[in-house]
């Protein structure tokens, strides 16, 4: 094998190191605050963003909502119109805004279960 030649050791560069541990730490913490503070600005702004697709998403939901209950209200007066036809006004429209069965009548279905249940 071949050996190489030994140089000889060099005394460091004189004055304080260009890297002291000391200057390593400040250069660190300050990188790190710099960098907490990037991501905050970053997180605040998409989150501003979600949020205003947030409020769109939002609006269009409530303007279904409003589309919906003029619907049924359409539909009511449509029911209301035809009922006009053969009676009067104020029974059509008593008809059309009661509710589709009363609390205590029971479902078709259990209807014809009581009849054969009854032996009818």
């Amino acid at each position: 094998m071949s050996e190489r030649p030994q140089q000889p050791l060099q005394a460091p560069p004189p004055g304080p190191p260009a890297h002291c541990l000391g200057a390593l730490v400040v250069q660190a913490s300050q990188q790190l605050s710099d960098l907490v503070h990037l991501e905050l600005r970053r997180a605040q702004s998409e989150l501003a963003r979600t949020g205003e697709e947030a409020g769109v998403g939002g609006g269009m939901l409530g303007g279904a909502a409003v589309v919906g209950v003029l619907a049924a209200q359409a539909v009511v007066v449509a029911m209301i119109a035809a009922l006009t036809l053969t009676l009067p006004l104020w029974a059509a429209a008593l008809i059309a805004a009661a509710p589709g069965r009363p609390r205590g009548t029971p479902r078709p279905d259990r209807r014809s279960r009581l009849r054969r249940a009854a032996g009818a």
